[in-house]
């Protein structure tokens, strides 16, 4: 069978005058029916996902020496399909949300109104010794209501509690609640409770 002139239909592998079924080349496990149609699960059921990260530091809350992310690939936990690409999408995530709360934050020039930081040399991004250790951990349980496959996306999960556990860490630490990111030292300082 040439493969350049291969072509997939209806379940079999053709070239040329040759033709063979998929599940005859890859064995048992590959044939499947099903069908979904649309319906109303998502006006009926939540189809959001939910999680909780928890970053751990030495004293203070940066810099971050551990993370960790309990996530649940919907609000009723669904199938995670392919446990890697899940971990390595929670785990990215946490790292995008980690550095937007501490590093990440465009500087206007007032005076011209452009931005100040436009490139990488000025842009502050997280790189790997910014954030030594980080995990993800999936919840392994079903979502009977979500659709057949009992899953759902989980698209931008890990950035979602990452900023606000930084923010909180910074809170319990010192008592300075910031609600804006980059959380910096001026902003810090500016929001310290004033000791009588």
């Amino acid at each position: 069978m040439d493969l350049a002139t291969a072509r997939f239909v209806d379940g079999t592998i053709a070239s040329g005058e040759q033709s063979r079924n998929l599940t005859d080349l890859v064995g048992a496990g590959l044939d499947a029916d099903g069908e979904i149609k649309p319906g109303r699960n998502n006006k009926d059921f939540s189809q959001h996902p939910t999680a909780r990260t928890s970053p751990k530091s030495a004293l203070t809350p940066i810099p971050v020496k551990y993370a960790c992310g309990a996530c649940s690939a919907c609000s009723r936990p669904g199938r995670v399909l392919n446990a890697k690409t899940a971990r390595s999408q929670a785990i990215g995530g946490m790292v995008f949300g980690l550095g937007s709360a501490l590093e990440e934050g465009m500087t206007l020039d007032p005076r011209f109104g452009y931005f100040v930081n436009r490139d990488l040399a000025e842009y502050l991004v997280p790189v790997h010794a910014d954030i030594p250790a980080i995990d993800a951990i999936f919840l392994a349980e079903l979502d009977n209501e979500s659709n057949p496959l009992k899953s759902k996306g989980i698209g931008e999960l890990g950035i979602c509690g990452a900023g606000a556990s930084i923010a909180n860490a910074v809170y319990n630490a010192c008592g300075a609640r910031i609600r804006d990111y980059p959380i910096t030292l001026d902003k810090v300082l500016s929001k310290l409770p004033v000791q009588a």
